[in-house]
């Protein structure tokens, strides 16, 4: 919410009806900007950077980041996905149960982006789901499984499954 009172152009939009007022690309947008911004506040570049040096991107990485401050593993998550110096992806799937979940939203690196940005959300979550065990709550599992980046060649994947009973969070990174 900082960060829609900091954009200016955002408060014309965000105190009335946006169901009614607003398209749901507008909205999404808006949202979009506002969870931006919130993230840069919360954990500047600078930071996750230096937090990130020479350690694996790992669930257990994003779960130390979000006590440090006291925020969320979804932004903590979020945050290591985007800074990764290497293909790696954050993936937050709702609700709590791989039985029931569908895919909410998806934070990749620039790497993952250039190397594997063919690969869909809902390709990922199925690869979720046929290897990671069903429970509601705490560690599902981690494993590996090879992607194909845009030239055809394998890269072992390290999947990192976590439920936090409300959400399936998901870090996903080449092991090189």
């Amino acid at each position: 919410e900082i960060t829609h009172d900091l954009l200016d152009w955002h408060k014309d939009f965000m105190y009335g009806d946006a169901e009614v007022t607003l398209l749901p690309s507008c909205e999404a947008m808006i949202e979009a900007e506002g969870n931006l911004g919130a993230g840069l506040i919360l954990f500047p570049g600078y930071y996750i950077n230096e937090y990130l040096s020479g350690k694996d991107p790992l669930m257990s990485l994003a779960m130390k980041l979000a006590d440090d401050p006291g925020n969320s593993i979804s932004s903590a998550g979020w945050r290591i996905a985007e800074h990764s110096d290497r293909p790696t992806f954050f993936m937050i799937c709702e609700p709590g149960s791989l039985r029931e979940a569908s895919v909410k939203h998806l934070a990749v690196s620039t790497p993952f982006e250039q190397r594997f940005g063919h690969i869909q959300a809902h390709q990922l979550f199925t690869i979720v789901k046929a290897n990671a065990r069903h429970a509601r709550g705490g560690p599902l599992g981690a494993f590996t499984y090879a992607l194909r980046d845009v030239e055809g060649r394998q890269h072992e994947f390290v999947f990192d499954v976590f439920s936090n009973g409300h959400s399936i969070l998901t870090m996903g990174y080449t092991k090189v």
